[in-house]
């Protein structure tokens, strides 16, 4: 009779904070590096403490969290970072606001300006949908309405009046 063993969680990480993230709205920025001390063949991101080490905070939604991973490189070479695996970064316009996010059923777009313009694509790169001429400050929409029925990450372009243009990141959790 064979017995499987777990082995044991060495409750280690190469990078690690002990403060909870709170923030439920923005994003946060956690960066670092790995440089491996031998001939590693995967790289696993995640928490492998166990749950003596792991510490947790409740908030009033039932929906729970998401982390979205972006910008991960794997080089043989820690002076050169060629292989990264993301899209381009887009400067964020603090005057065009998206909730919730994650959405299940609908999404409202908010602007300071007027809203003339939005584009949904998925993270291909294909267009999902156009909406033109909107002439409004707020415009809410239904995950059909968007053209969105697959969960998963989307890329919302708004265009403005002022010709300003904003993509915001969006995750579709269909239920």
């Amino acid at each position: 009779m064979t017995v499987a063993v777990k082995p044991p969680i060495n409750n280690s990480a190469h990078l690690f904070t002990d403060s909870l993230l709170t923030d439920t709205v923005s994003w946060i920025h956690i960066t670092g590096s790995l440089v491996a001390d031998s001939a590693y063949q995967f790289l696993m991101i995640g928490n492998f403490f166990d749950d003596a080490n792991t510490d947790t905070m409740m908030f009033d939604q039932d929906e729970g969290g998401y982390y979205y991973i972006d910008d991960v490189c794997v080089s043989t070479d820690s002076l050169f970072n060629q292989t990264w695996t993301s899209i381009p970064e887009v400067l964020i316009n603090p005057q065009v606001n998206v909730f919730p996010n994650p959405f299940t059923s609908q999404l409202k777009i908010c602007s300071t300006d007027i809203i003339n313009e939005l584009y949904v694509f998925d993270m291909l790169g294909n267009s999902i949908s156009t909406m033109i001429g909107l002439n409004s400050r707020n415009v809410i929409y239904s995950a059909n309405e968007l053209g969105v029925t697959v969960n998963g990450i989307y890329l919302v372009s708004v265009q403005t009046s002022n010709g300003q243009k904003t993509y915001l990141k969006v995750f579709y959790l269909n239920q």
